[in-house]
């Protein structure tokens, strides 16, 4: 998902008021069918770019090997004459193998200095409910893939 910075500040506090009394973050999962449809027409004012990468054909418990086909195609769209500031949702569970392929994939593409990527709690950084929720509402199909139709939605198989 791409978000201008100029608009960062604006997005935060929408996700800002968003929030219940006493949640430190949204996770989309945990919300209640009605609450996420009130979240999904908030967060479709927020202008950005999603991409939403569609990763068939591996065996159960290849979340890890999705998730670094996710990130190898992620780098390899970035512009070699941009700078970027990427924020991945920390699971510890693929710390390590996110920055050995951001690594690798940066190097590779001769542009590691234009890139700061880091890895932050949902809590850290607000704007990881936006990937989230869209993430979801594609996934589970129906009523919440339309909600998405006004979003700029690319969607990108992967082999």
């Amino acid at each position: 998902m791409e978000i201008d910075l100029a608009l960062a500040p604006a997005a935060r506090m929408t996700l800002n008021q968003l929030r219940l009394k006493g949640q430190r973050s949204i996770h989309f999962a945990k919300e209640s069918d009605s609450r996420r449809m009130n979240i999904l027409k908030s967060l479709l004012t927020i202008p950005s770019i999603t991409t939403c990468y569609v990763v068939k054909g591996l065996n159960r418990g290849s979340e890890g090997a999705a998730r670094q086909l996710c990130v190898m195609a992620t780098v390899s769209e970035l512009s070699p004459s941009e700078q970027y500031k990427v924020i991945f949702d920390l699971d510890e569970n693929f710390l390590a193998a996110d920055r050995l392929t951001l690594g690798r994939q940066l190097r590779s593409r001769q542009n590691k200095t234009q890139v700061i990527f880091h890895h932050l709690e949902p809590y850290q950084e607000q704007l990881l409910a936006l990937p989230d929720a869209f993430a979801w509402a594609f996934a589970r199909g129906g009523r919440w893939r339309l909600a998405l139709r006004s979003l700029d939605l690319r969607i990108k198989h992967l082999p």
